[in-house]
């Protein structure tokens, strides 16, 4: 069996919400991990350069659209956890970490793993501790299966404005799409890029019609 190698820390990410008439640019990932899901563009941060500067070459790269970076839109995490089972289709699985702790799991975190709450999404999946993802019982519930996280990315979401260019699929991209916020449904976003998503589009509503409505 091939050992697989691990990274050794989180690695940095940044996506840009570019939303132009009322639309957001949306990519589909051709490239492991969450190969064919539509999401936020965007990618890791190289060394050097600014948090904007690494937003717009992201989008650059991507699409081919040049863009202004604007604000701030959220902070966040995706860990994605190593099957070890061969399939592509599933190779890896992501479990959000957000996380309602009882009182007891607070204060006893690895023994009080079971008194953790799970707190529900918009996409009406639920988050687990580490202790529960690390140890999943199988279907029949005899058999313990261990897995390891295989990716983690800090991620940083910024509202863009959209300077010149028509999107198109580039660099690790499938496809792209305009998207209103009723339609983004259609699309089998996560519930944190839905999150981020419709922050983006209240933050470019709230600032400047330029953003929302050009």
């Amino acid at each position: 069996m091939t050992k697989r190698e691990y990274p050794a820390q989180p690695l940095v990410g940044v996506g840009g919400v570019v939303i132009w008439h009322d639309r957001v640019l949306l990519v589909r990932r051709n490239t492991q991990p969450a190969r064919g899901e539509w999401t936020i563009p965007g990618g890791l941060l190289e060394t050097g350069e600014t948090l904007a500067e690494g937003v717009a070459r992201e989008l650059r790269e991507e699409t081919g659209v040049t863009v202004r970076v604007v604000e701030l839109i959220e902070a966040l995490e995706r860990i994605f956890y190593d099957y070890g089972r061969g399939d592509p289709a599933r190779e890896y699985e992501e479990i959000e970490p957000i996380l309602e702790l009882s009182t007891e799991a607070a204060n006893n975190p690895v023994s009080g793993a079971s008194g953790v709450t799970p707190k529900s999404d918009e996409g009406g999946k639920r988050a687990q501790s580490g202790v529960v993802r690390e140890e999943m019982t199988g279907a029949k519930g005899a058999v313990t299966v261990r897995r390891r996280p295989k990716y983690h990315y800090v991620i940083l979401d910024y509202l863009c404005e959209l300077i010149e260019g028509d999107p198109a699929a580039l660099e690790e991209i499938s496809d792209v799409a305009w998207v209103g916020e009723e339609e983004m449904k259609r699309y089998n976003l996560t519930p944190a890029a839905t999150r981020v998503l419709r922050k983006g589009f209240a933050m470019a509503r709230n600032r400047s019609p330029k953003l929302a409505k050009q």
